[in-house]
C-alpha cells in the first residue's frame, strides 16, 4: 500500500478490500493471443464433400474432428448456408459479437438471427456426425452431398448446388487479391 492509500485508509477509519484483481495481461492482448492461437494450432481449412443422410445428421470431415472434440455450433449464416464453430471459435465470433450488440439495431437483428438458429453440440457422435434440427437442414437447403469449406475460424456449409453456383470467377478472385495487397 502506499503512502498516499494508508493516509487515507487512516482518515475513513477501517475498511474492508471489495474486490481487486491483477491482470498479468490486458484484454486486447488476451484476444490477440486467442486469434493466434486458433490460426496457427486449431484453423478450420480445407474443402470437403460429405453428406447428410435422411435423419438430417451431417456427416463431420476426420480433419475437424479434433476441432470439435469439446463441441461446439452450428448456426445460420446470412447466406443461406451453415457456420460450424468449434468451442474456442465460437467463444472468440460471441466477443467479436458482443462489441457490437447493443449499439445499434443493425448490429443487435444480425446477433439475434445467429443465436436464434443456432445448435450448440457437446461432441460429435460415434461415427463423427452430428444430427441437425429441419430449421437448419431447411434454412441451408442440405440434401445428400454437403460441401464443407474451412475458413480459419469457422467452416461454411453449403449444399452441393449453392455451392457450386456461388463460385468466383478468376476476375473476381483477381479482384480481392488486389483489394487485400
Amino acid at each position: 500500500m502506499d503512502e498516499e492509500t494508508k493516509k487515507l485508509a487512516l482518515a475513513n477509519g477501517p475498511t474492508n478490500q471489495i474486490h481487486t484483481f491483477e491482470h498479468s495481461e490486458s484484454q486486447d492482448e488476451q484476444a490477440k493471443r486467442e486469434e493466434n492461437y486458433i490460426r496457427d494450432k486449431v484453423p478450420f481449412k480445407g474443402n470437403w464433400r460429405t453428406a447428410i443422410d435422411k435423419d438430417n445428421r451431417l456427416l463431420i470431415p476426420t480433419p475437424y474432428h479434433q476441432l470439435l472434440a469439446d463441441g461446439g455450433v452450428i448456426t445460420t449464416s446470412a447466406d443461406k448456408h451453415l457456420l460450424l464453430f468449434g468451442r474456442v471459435h465460437w467463444q472468440r465470433f460471441q466477443r467479436l459479437l458482443a462489441k457490437e450488440i447493443g449499439f445499434s439495431p443493425d448490429h443487435t437483428a444480425i446477433g439475434r438471427h445467429f443465436y436464434k438458429h443456432m445448435l450448440e453440440f457437446d461432441r460429435l457422435d460415434e461415427d463423427g456426425g452430428i444430427t441437425l434440427n429441419k430449421q437448419l437442414v431447411s434454412y441451408a437447403g442440405l440434401k445428400n452431398t454437403v460441401a464443407m469449406i474451412g475458413l480459419v475460424y469457422f467452416a461454411e456449409i453449403y449444399s452441393e448446388v449453392d455451392y457450386q453456383d456461388s463460385a468466383l470467377t478468376r476476375r473476381d478472385i483477381a479482384e480481392l487479391i488486389r483489394a487485400l495487397a
